[in-house]
């Protein structure tokens, strides 16, 4: 089983934000985040995803967390 990186997760939202349509600000303000918070996540800029952040960011692209942890074997 390989291990589930921070790019992973990264690239796991990213890809569930396009795949569904949707704005990332949308995504940002359901998450209850700003949207330079979660640009900043996903762009690798200063600020870190924290596990705390994980259920709310799956709530708002509406996946089950699991979903996030994704990995291409």
């Amino acid at each position: 089983m390989k291990d589930v990186l921070y790019d992973d997760i990264v690239k796991n939202i990213k890809h569930i934000i396009v795949s569904k349509g949707l704005k990332q600000s949308a995504v940002a303000k359901k998450a209850n985040l700003t949207e330079k918070e979660l640009s900043d996540m996903l762009n690798c800029r200063r600020k870190l995803i924290r596990a705390e952040h994980l259920p709310s960011i799956a709530n708002a692209l509406d996946v089950d967390i699991n979903e996030l942890f994704r990995v291409e074997v």
